[in-house]
């Protein structure tokens, strides 16, 4: 996807004669590492305000659990 938007805008920069073709041709990829590492930053910023609410909600389940075999301790049953 990346490179085909790189050489898409190469080639509107080339045709409109806007720059010369080997500076057209690197502000095409330019632009298409700039488009990456705004769909990197996304996907970390997403990644990292995920991970604490799974981490929270394991944890919850974990104190969940610790509670309920420490109750039916407390009234009398077996260990599992």
């Amino acid at each position: 996807i990346l490179a085909s938007v790189a050489a898409q805008f190469t080639s509107h920069l080339s045709y409109s004669r806007y720059q010369a073709p080997m500076e057209a041709l690197t502000n095409g990829y330019r632009l298409a590492y700039l488009i990456g590492a705004a769909f990197a930053g996304c996907a970390a910023v997403v990644t990292f305000r995920l991970i604490p609410a799974r981490a929270a909600q394991a944890a919850g389940q974990a104190r969940a659990d610790a509670q309920g075999q420490g109750q039916a301790r407390a009234a009398g049953a077996p260990a599992r």
